[in-house]
């Protein structure tokens, strides 16, 4: 019997297609899908798509090392958005599920596009810390949520990465306000502190993952999409994917 019958993909574009096609220039990549997702066709190189099944010749390295060959998983139910908030996530992905007691490993991104939205008025240092543990915590009812609908669900959440590597700016102001790195280590650790009251439950250290991939790193080797320091390019979304491999122990 296959450990994982089902992959589940939910949450923000960490996970997602769209980056990582951008970045290679790879799926009918028109103006229009940078909008909607849904405009075109995306190549599979995104994290989970990689995590569901290897893209051999794009990186040879993990051929052999995914859900498909080592999992014996067979299908794949991405609900990732660009842009989703923890709201979107609980309505328009988790409540949107039926239920049932199939072997399902769900990858879960969240939290993110929450922190960020956070700095558009300045919080202050303790306001914006609140910030984060309630995101973390709103992570924590989505798991509740998941379990309860899944008896046989295995969930891996995933720790926020840095692309300022903790540094806590960023060198172009069109970029906006990064979330400052003592915040985001503060809800790596929520998140990692409430994994133990789930039930198979794994933490994914994308955090430590993708630091030093940066802004520290050479153009050429960050883990971001080079025109948005929060989106994963391919690389990002290979290291994603290897984070959450190890994870869960394959």
């Amino acid at each position: 019997m296959a450990r994982f019958a089902r992959l589940l993909a939910l949450g923000d574009g960490l996970g997602g297609d769209l980056a990582p096609s951008l970045d290679l220039k790879r799926g009918d990549v028109a103006v229009a899908l940078e909008r909607d997702a849904g405009a075109g066709d995306l190549a599979p190189v995104g994290a989970a798509s990689l995590l569901f099944g290897n893209d051999d010749a794009l990186w040879p390295d993990f051929t052999g090392r995914d859900l498909r060959t080592r999992a014996g998983t067979t299908e794949r139910v991405v609900r990732h958005q660009d842009g989703a908030t923890l709201g979107d996530v609980f309505d328009a992905q988790v409540l949107a599920l039926d239920g049932d007691d199939v072997p399902t490993l769900c990858v879960l991104t969240a939290g993110g596009i929450d922190l960020q939205s956070a700095m558009t008025s300045r919080p202050g240092a303790a306001r914006l810390e609140a910030i984060a543990l309630d995101t973390a915590a709103g992570i924590g009812a989505i798991a509740s949520l998941l379990h309860e609908r899944f008896a046989a669900l295995t969930l891996v959440l995933t720790t926020l990465p840095d692309p300022t590597d903790g540094v806590g700016r960023f060198p172009d102001p069109k970029d906006g306000i990064p979330v400052p790195p003592d915040v985001l280590l503060a809800f790596n650790a929520a998140l990692r502190a409430l994994a133990p009251a789930h039930p198979r439950t794994h933490v994914a250290e994308v955090h430590a993952a993708l630091q030093g991939h940066g802004l520290s790193a050479p153009e050429g080797e960050r883990w971001f999409w080079r025109r948005s320091p929060y989106e994963p390019g391919a690389r990002g979304a290979s290291l994603v994917r290897a984070a959450w491999l190890e994870a869960i122990g394959l």
